[in-house]
């Protein structure tokens, strides 16, 4: 098999990426878009090292498990890769990349994975939406004395293409957000494309406008925006969109979806702006309220929260669960964002401590505890591998409660946990590969996985969220 060639097979597996997975002449293809059960007609397109990876022509089969796509642009773009598989499937699949992991990565032989929890929603579930200015079209050409003429087209607010980072896909919906948020959307980029400030050129590193972030409160019915900028421009150049949205957005009653606070991030730098980079209020304030295990929870701009609540809850159910807490038992929260899970399990513990970095959440955190009424909650702003052995030369703990970013846990950060004095670890991940590492590199300090459940936050993609629970041997 090589670049070029054209093959005709029914796909028989699905990656933790999300692909399809075929055989042919017993090397591994992986063919993006496909699903389960199709015979396809496709073509080579690339190879790395012994991988090959494919396109479809055309579907010469159907499969039971296909279902008509939601989104207008699917799919073009890489927003909701999965929206073209039946929902029982996608979860089916998941729980097997969980066990998968915990076989293969973890040297785990039959892990004690349980049923996955479906999302109560799997449209509109997102509460969170970041979208990025941008070209839908970018090529270079390079004359024959090496000089470089770069040629952008359309430009505009949307999602990453498929598989392209450089360039955006103008989307008229999607099924991962809701009406007002693609509306707000559409008002920020109409806005910016008359305005004299180009959109940003990630080739060149040039242009004014980055990204917007839409924050909407599933309960509370408040939104939040963040726009992202090159440089920082006067309160007079922002007035006109404040403005038009304060008009279209704006229901003093609350009964509605309604704006309440609008900020600005200044970042010239060529990647992603880093944690606690400082914002400006253009308009409000710089947080939304949203209820949440029946409590109130202000969560700021760039705090971490959970993206999609009502699936939430039901993760939270499970760490209560499998944490078996009496009330009597000192916890640890590690990467507790705006405390949300650590507050949702203070009333069953004697105590709990949060450690977060982005300390704009840790504020929110402590307010979040006054606000409910918490008192046996403490929040530490710095990183998980400085404070934590600090924080255990002064105090001992019975329980931990472990939620790292999709990276996983910090390399010193998982030595540290690995022989942390506690009977009980439960370890919260969006990454079943990550968690699988992890759990590999903290077994031999006398951990043992006693169970896991799978949950889906995250429909639409090949997402997971699992809770695993460890206890000392």
């Amino acid at each position: 098999m090589k670049v070029g060639d054209e093959f005709e097979v029914e796909v028989l597996s699905l990656s933790p990426t999300g692909d399809g997975v075929v055989k042919i002449d017993g090397k591994v293809l992986f063919l993006p878009l496909s699903v389960i059960g199709q015979v396809v007609r496709g073509r080579v397109i690339r190879r790395k090292k012994k991988v090959f990876f494919g396109e479809i022509l055309e579907i010469v089969k159907k499969s039971s498990d296909e279902v008509s796509a939601l989104d207008p642009e699917f799919p073009l773009h890489g927003g909701a890769p999965w929206q073209c598989i039946s929902y029982k499937s996608q979860l089916k699949w998941k729980q097997q990349f969980v066990i998968d992991a915990f076989e293969r990565i973890g040297g785990i032989a039959n892990p004690p994975v349980e049923d996955i929890v479906p999302s109560p929603t799997t449209e509109r579930y997102r509460n969170k939406m970041e979208f990025s200015f941008g070209f839908s079209r970018m090529r270079t050409e390079t004359a024959e004395d090496g000089t470089k003429t770069h040629f952008d087209e359309d430009p505009g607010l949307g999602l990453h293409k498929r598989g392209n980072w450089r360039e955006i896909v103008r989307i008229s919906d999607t099924c991962l957000t809701t009406k007002e948020v693609i509306e707000i959307k559409n008002m920020v980029e109409e806005f910016a494309l008359t305005s004299k400030e180009s959109v940003w050129n990630p080739i060149q590193s040039v242009g004014f406008w980055r990204h917007l972030t839409i924050r909407q409160s599933t309960r509370t019915r408040e939104i939040l925006l963040n726009i992202q900028v090159a440089k920082k421009m006067p309160d007079e150049f922002w007035k006109p969109l404040i403005g038009l949205l304060q008009k279209k957005f704006s229901d003093h009653t609350k009964q509605k979806p309604h704006i309440v606070g609008i900020t600005v991030t200044v970042f010239s730098g060529v990647s992603v702006a880093p944690p606690n980079t400082p914002i400006s209020m253009l308009f409000g304030r710089d947080y939304f309220f949203e209820e949440f295990c029946n409590l109130q929870f202000k969560i700021s701009t760039n705090a971490f929260f959970q993206v999609n609540t009502s699936s939430a809850e039901k993760l939270v159910d499970t760490i209560s669960e499998f944490a078996q807490l009496n009330g009597d038992e000192n916890v640890l929260d590690l990467f507790c964002g705006t405390g949300t899970l650590g507050l949702a399990v203070a009333g069953q513990s004697k105590s709990v401590t949060g450690i977060e970095i982005v300390e704009s959440a840790v504020r929110d955190a402590r307010e979040n505890a006054s606000r409910n009424n918490v008192e046996n909650e403490q929040f530490l702003a710095g990183p998980v591998e400085v404070l934590l052995p600090e924080l255990l030369a002064k105090k001992s703990f019975d329980a931990v409660i472990v939620d790292p970013p999709r990276a996983g846990l910090p390399k010193k950060a998982r030595k540290i946990l690995a022989n942390i004095p506690v009977r009980k670890m439960v370890l919260v991940s969006c990454n079943p590969a990550t968690l699988a590492r992890d759990l590999l590199e903290i077994a031999p300090f006398g951990w043992e996985l006693k169970k896991a459940r799978p949950h889906d936050l995250f429909p639409h993609t090949p997402h997971v969220e699992t809770v695993a629970v460890l206890e000392r041997r």
